[in-house]
């Protein structure tokens, strides 16, 4: 790797992903074929413009969701279809907080919020608030 290309170190707290407590998690990483065991603290090294993708596991089942309705299992939605997206793992729902262009989503509490309601258009994006 030419040494000029700096890299940064990202971390994140494993009950902020959602996962049960656990003295170390494997973390998996898909592109380098590598597995880690991580602590409380899950942590990677990505070069500069560069991506990671990784599975974490252990800790058992996360948090609860906030909200009071069962998760449905996935199904394929047609076009005009509005609902949350809920992670599996974590319960949480994919939220965007708010309507700036260029915002990231983010993993959020399911709270059943506008920024939360996703629709499947018939080219097969997915927009909330209508247009974004």
């Amino acid at each position: 790797m030419d040494p000029k290309i700096r890299r940064r170190q990202f971390l994140q707290a494993a009950s902020a992903l959602g996962l049960g407590s656990a003295a170390s998690y494997s973390v998996r990483d898909l592109w380098a074929h590598s597995t880690l065991s991580s602590g409380a603290t899950i942590s990677a090294s990505v070069p500069a413009h560069g991506a990671a993708m990784y599975i974490v596991s252990g800790g058992g089942s996360g948090p609860p969701p906030t909200t009071s309705s069962p998760s449905a299992p996935p199904t394929t939605a047609g076009p005009g279809t509005t609902s949350a997206l809920r992670g599996t793992g974590s319960g949480r729902c994919l939220d965007l907080p708010n309507e700036t262009n260029g915002t990231l989503v983010r993993i959020w509490d399911c709270t059943g919020a506008n920024s939360q309601k996703w629709t499947v258009t018939a080219a097969g994006e997915l927009r909330t608030y209508g247009n974004k």
